[in-house]
């Protein structure tokens, strides 16, 4: 079998055979008098022998320059040769991902000439200006690619939202009280969760489809313990907002000015991200240190990044309400009112369409969400599909409303969905404010 060089190793005899090449790739080819002088070379495993070459004095190809620049372990390959009944082909390499000899138009070029595919690093500090055009082996349009592309060229992909409000001052000793309360509150959670185990009221039911869910669905202990941070956050400023009376704005905006850094839960903090040598060469596992300009960028088990404000109905964490003020309806409602199960297979789109959109949807709803401490589910419905007491209703359960006019549901008389909201993250700032997820 023939070597296939990556961009990264060029070779002197890239020709249509290679899934790099442009052009037809099946076109048969004959080697170059130059290309075939160094297929001439053997192995050194295969054939330890000395060999001489006769002196060419045709002109070497562009390309010759870049024989001694082979990748270590790369070795030059036999070259192969068009079928014996065809007549001899010329043969023009063409690498459109090796650095080419350029005609820039209208100025001499200051990096490398690459087709624009070539050159995504600077794609978009090219989009934004003039850039420079070149040709490339068989003339074809490429672009002059910079050396060194800009760190930034003037946009911030999703950036914070800055909308300023006024809040009084407030000093450590209050937000220590205020974060001692929030830790109070999680004790009593705790008591709470302790109760609904003992009283059996959880996912527990192999045949229920909540059940079936949460087994693809895990929740880490390491996802647990950074979602119950943030839940401590959360009910500090919780505390903070009825101790001063704070407007929505106030405590979703004012507060991320005051720091957890200096109050009693600090250990709350993310953990900064180091990034050593290693990280220069490999990518993790996690995602971490795979930018090393923004280390926590695609990180696992970091918040994810908001196009708008969020809309919490109190500011920090609770779920929105209306624009009147009054409660949603019920996203079953909504969804069986909009969206009409018929099956009517489509003309244009097959279900790749489905399978495509579902890598930005499993991201999502891969969210880590609350369970108890002993990894089981929690459980805001009844056996009887009616809503659990809400004196036994876990604090992150939010279930869905069932019409009883259900198209599917009615048949079962089941009038609740069981749903629990996905864990909050620590806020990467380390400040008071509202909940990320």
């Amino acid at each position: 079998p023939y070597s296939v060089y990556p961009p990264q190793s060029p070779s002197v005899h890239l020709s249509p055979y290679s899934v790099f090449a442009a052009g037809d790739p099946f076109a048969p080819t004959r080697p170059s008098a130059h290309a075939h002088s160094v297929s001439k070379l053997n192995h050194a495993t295969r054939a330890p022998k000395e060999v001489h070459h006769k002196s060419s004095s045709k002109v070497k190809h562009p390309s010759a320059s870049y024989l001694s620049t082979l990748a270590p372990h790369h070795s030059v390959t036999p070259y192969p040769s068009a079928p014996h009944h065809l007549p001899p082909q010329p043969h023009h390499p063409f690498a459109p991902y090796i650095p080419a000899p350029y005609a820039p138009i209208p100025h001499q070029c200051s990096g490398v000439c690459l087709p624009l595919v070539a050159c995504p690093a600077a794609y978009h500090q090219l989009s934004l200006q003039p850039y420079s055009t070149c040709q490339l082996y068989d003339r074809a349009p490429g672009v002059c690619c910079p050396p060194h592309p800009k760190k930034g060229y003037g946009v911030k992909l999703f950036e914070e939202p800055k909308i300023k409000v006024s809040i009084r001052p407030l000093s450590t000793e209050q937000l220590n009280s205020a974060a001692r309360a929030g830790l109070w509150d999680l004790v009593e959670r705790d008591i709470l969760e302790k109760s609904l185990q003992e009283r059996n009221i959880v996912v527990s039911n192999v045949r229920k489809a909540e059940y079936g869910h949460l087994q693809f669905f895990k929740t880490s202990p390491l996802a647990m313990k950074l979602g119950r941070d943030a839940l401590t956050n959360a009910q500090t400023g919780n505390q903070l907002v009825r101790a001063f009376k704070l407007s929505k704005e106030q405590a979703s905006f004012g507060l991320a000015k005051f720091s957890v850094k200096d109050t009693i839960i600090s250990n709350t903090c993310p953990v900064s991200i180091k990034c050593g040598e290693k990280e220069k060469f490999y990518r993790s596992i996690d995602g971490s240190c795979n930018n090393l300009d923004n280390p926590a960028w695609g990180q696992a088990r970091t918040p994810f990044k908001r196009i708008l404000p969020p809309q919490y109905s109190d500011g920090l964490y609770r779920p929105r309400d209306g624009s009147d003020g009054n409660a949603l309806p019920s996203a079953r409602v909504v969804s069986i009112s909009t969206v009409i199960d018929v099956d009517n297979s489509d003309k244009d789109f097959t279900l790749s369409v489905m399978q495509w959109g579902q890598f930005i949807d499993h991201d999502l709803t891969h969210t880590p969400i609350f369970r108890f401490g002993n990894e089981s589910g929690i459980e805001c419905c009844d056996d009887h599909g009616n809503f659990v007491d809400p004196s036994f209703r876990h604090p992150s359960c939010f279930p869905i409303e069932i019409p009883h006019d259900d198209p599917f549901f009615s048949k079962f008389r089941r009038r609740c969905m069981n749903f629990v909201r996905s864990m909050p993250a620590p806020r990467t700032a380390c400040t008071f404010g509202y909940a990320e997820q």
